[in-house]
């Protein structure tokens, strides 16, 4: 944007948004992978590594496959943009695997329905 005040407040309105939804949802995945992403804009560190981990720990892709699959890549957009760049490998190595499965079984499960037809 080139603008960095403002940039700030915007990040900062939405770490607090999703603060308040936290509290009313606390068991929601999916917003604390979100709440790391401004967190980052304020060069804090642990924070967003926190509520990332927290994500992935929340919904594993051991426990469901296609939505956890976006917190892992959440986390190692986190890791990355925290220069914790060793550690996001390791969490897209299993996010690239899960997809994998994941489309082999939209593919049969698309041809199938072909043959059903």
């Amino acid at each position: 944007m080139g603008k960095p005040e403002l940039e700030h407040a915007y990040y900062d309105s939405s770490r607090l948004v999703l603060e308040d939804k936290i509290k009313i949802t606390p068991d929601d995945s999916r917003l604390y992978s979100s709440l790391g992403l401004p967190m980052l804009a304020w060069d804090i560190k642990k924070k967003p590594l926190k509520a990332g981990e927290k994500a992935v720990e929340m919904l594993p892709i051991s426990k469901e496959a296609y939505r956890g699959s976006y917190r892992v890549e959440d986390l190692a957009r986190i890791y990355i943009m925290t220069g914790e760049y060793e550690k996001a490998p390791k969490r897209l190595s299993c996010f690239i695997s899960s997809r994998k499965v994941i489309n082999k079984s939209i593919t049969i499960r698309s041809n199938l329905e072909a043959v059903k037809k």
